[in-house]
């Protein structure tokens, strides 16, 4: 680390002189880099040193000017990226492995960035959303599958689906509505319909609503629903997957 100048105003000066007298000129350095050898050599000749504004804070006047400059310099400012520029940005991101991978914050850090954000208002608090961001939304939350797991029913039904070569596709999206989309269990093309109840959560009344109007939106489309119960996949779900060869399905 370079020693401070002995003279603040002329050193400030010096530089505002080598600054301007560089003014317009290309860099020799332009479109080059360094090599791995270099990059070492300048880590090994940093390690040990310890950061002159280390245990230092900026001023507030500082943080400000710094803010200014920053909202003046964006370039990137209200534009958004060609389809170019993000193939590029993903190729050349290609292979990396992200710095924290593997990694854990640790618990004075977690506790640190928890007090910097209390008391703070969220940027997107207040904010109206506009109608196609609104859709967007709902179609990106429509996508995501709920539970992240599927239910120990379900798999039981989807593996005698396959043992028994009978072609399915699970969590199929229906749009139902304008604003309403739908997940079935189970499809079975070109219009069957499998929904797996289970016992406890499917005797609810306001499910058991939910789910005679997910019947009627799926029906007005041209499907088929069948609703099977948790108890019949468990007690008898080879003969309920071999009913629906004869187009019936089967009923304890």
């Amino acid at each position: 680390m370079s020693p401070p100048p002995k003279d603040p105003e002329k050193y400030a000066l010096y530089i505002q002189r080598q600054s301007e007298s560089h003014r317009g000129q290309v860099s020799g350095f332009k479109d080059k880099k360094h090599t791995p050898e270099a990059i070492q050599m300048m880590k090994d000749s940093h390690k040990g040193q310890e950061s002159g504004f280390k245990g230092k804070k900026h001023t507030p006047e500082a943080l400000a000017i710094q803010r200014e400059k920053k909202l003046g310099n964006n370039f990137r400012l209200g534009k958004n990226m060609t389809p170019e520029q993000i193939e590029q940005n993903r190729i050349s991101h290609l292979g990396q492995v992200p710095w924290m991978k593997d990694k854990k914050h640790k618990p004075e850090t977690i506790q640190k960035n928890r007090e910097w954000h209390l008391g703070k208002p969220s940027p997107r608090k207040g904010a109206v959303l506009s109608e196609s961001t609104k859709e967007l939304v709902r179609q990106a939350r429509a996508k995501q599958i709920f539970p992240l797991k599927d239910t120990k029913p379900e798999r039981i039904l989807q593996i005698a689906l396959s043992l028994n070569n009978i072609k399915y596709e699970k969590h199929k999206l229906f749009q139902i509505g304008r604003e309403f989309f739908h997940q079935v269990d189970i499809f079975i093309a070109p219009n069957l319909v499998l929904e797996v109840d289970g016992d406890y959560w499917h005797s609810l009344e306001e499910v058991i609503e939910r789910d005679n109007f997910n019947n009627r939106k799926l029906s007005e489309l041209g499907n088929r629903i069948i609703r099977v119960k948790e108890h019949l996949i468990k007690q008898n779900v080879q003969e309920f997957v071999e009913s629906l060869t004869f187009g019936y399905p089967f009923m304890p």
